[in-house]
């Protein structure tokens, strides 16, 4: 009788690797409790990690000429800089449309009142039974019902987040400081993350985090410049056509273009909300939707491939279950992170997986997940080599690649 491999394969561990394991799995457990308990404080420091992915190639590239503390200060210079220049020039024209816009709010729920008006008499005229009207009334009585208690669990909600916003505002003042730290220490956070892990696990484990890497880092990049892309296209649209508001409106478009496949419609809802109140009515509304349907058309076919490059590789479906899962479960952040985070679950399972049952080395499978794929061409492998030479140069563990350089570097010298 042929004899059966056992189901899950035998991970040995020495005492020493199992305590360390154990401590590990411990401190991971009450991290994530504490993240949990104190999420709502937490979004400066979300925000400080995305500046970190920005600003770290930067850094490490001009700390090939400075010492790094200067490099840092020399970003933070620039950043800021172009930070308040911004708001200086943006500030005043967005107040004075936010101005507008509650100044014509009477005007605006007054025209709500006529067009219900309108709307009211019509229904009226319609020739139907009263059975039938009684049950429309009390459908539309049940849904008024709904949209008022999901305004009063909004108000609710805000009301909760005003009284959390000490944390926030406090997670504010220390980002700058402890964004320095992140980018000036980075090579000690990478040898004491490696210190930590089993030595047999190393090699898998540094390309589980080039792989989570590799898709953060390109869905960040890439999600921020079609924002701003997008959002600057919606603005001169707007211009061009007459719309309101265009500036107040390009920002929204810009910013919701962060969410996935649903970011175009909300963008846009708000633009055609406002364009029904313009005195061109519906021609107004209809060259709004028009300057949308033409950024859409931009994005879909120029910017996406050129861009963001569809660093997922998600199909759709998978994309829209992700967007209600996560929303589900952490709300608007949820939505944010959503597709990025089935993109990393996926080229997990996958390298676990062709690594685990397939038999494929290390290297081998990280290649075979889709975020990695491109980074086995000849251009991709001349990249890394370069980045890889640029690490070693520089004292310390500087990157995941010089880390694996060196894991496969000593297994070479002691088989």
């Amino acid at each position: 009788m042929e004899a059966r491999e056992p189901l899950l394969p035998e991970i040995k561990v020495t005492p020493k690797e199992r305590n360390r394991l154990v401590l590990v799995a411990l401190a991971a457990f009450v991290l994530l409790w504490l993240i949990n308990q104190s999420l709502d404080a937490l979004g400066p420091f979300i925000l400080a990690l995305v500046l970190a992915y920005l600003m770290l190639p930067v850094v490490d590239r001009l700390s090939k000429f400075l010492p790094r503390v200067l490099a840092i200060i020399l970003v933070y210079i620039i950043f800021f800089g172009v930070v308040v220049g911004l708001i200086t020039w943006l500030a005043p024209q967005i107040t004075g449309q936010v101005s507008e816009l509650l100044e014509q709010t009477p005007t605006y729920s007054k025209q709500v009142q006529e067009w219900s008006g309108e709307v009211t008499r019509w229904y009226d005229s319609l020739p139907i039974s009263e059975e039938l009207r009684n049950s429309i009334q009390n459908s539309a009585q049940s849904s008024l019902g709904a949209i008022g208690s999901a305004v009063q669990q909004g108000l609710m909600g805000a009301l909760r987040v005003f009284s959390r916003a000490l944390g926030f505002i406090i997670g504010l003042l220390i980002i700058p400081f402890w964004l320095f730290y992140v980018l000036k220490d980075k090579d000690r956070g990478i040898s004491a993350f490696n210190n930590m892990m089993p030595e047999k696990w190393r090699t898998d484990v540094w390309r589980i985090v080039r792989i989570i890497n590799g898709v953060l880092t390109s869905y960040i990049r890439g999600q921020l410049l079609l924002g701003l892309v997008v959002g600057i296209a919606s603005t001169v649209g707007l211009l061009l056509v007459g719309a309101p508001y265009a500036l107040l409106l390009g920002i929204i478009a810009g910013i919701t273009e962060l969410i996935p496949i649903l970011g175009p419609v909300l963008g846009a809802i708000p633009a055609l909300i406002l364009a029904a109140f313009h005195p061109e009515g519906w021609l107004m509304v209809l060259k709004v939707l028009a300057v949308f349907v033409l950024v859409q058309q931009l994005e879909n076919n120029l910017l996406v491939p050129k861009i963001q490059g569809d660093s997922v590789k998600l199909h759709p479906t998978i994309i829209m279950v992700s967007l209600v899962v996560g929303s589900q479960v952490a709300g608007l952040f949820g939505l944010i992170v959503a597709v990025p985070v089935a993109a990393i679950l996926r080229d997990i399972y996958i390298y676990l997986y062709r690594r685990f049952t397939e038999g494929y080395s290390s290297r081998e499978a990280e290649a075979s997940v889709p975020s990695r794929q491109h980074e086995e061409t000849a251009e991709g492998k001349k990249l890394e080599q370069q980045r890889l030479h640029e690490d070693l140069s520089r004292p310390g563990l500087n990157s995941d690649a010089e880390a694996l350089a060196k894991l496969e570097r000593s297994r070479a010298e002691n088989p």
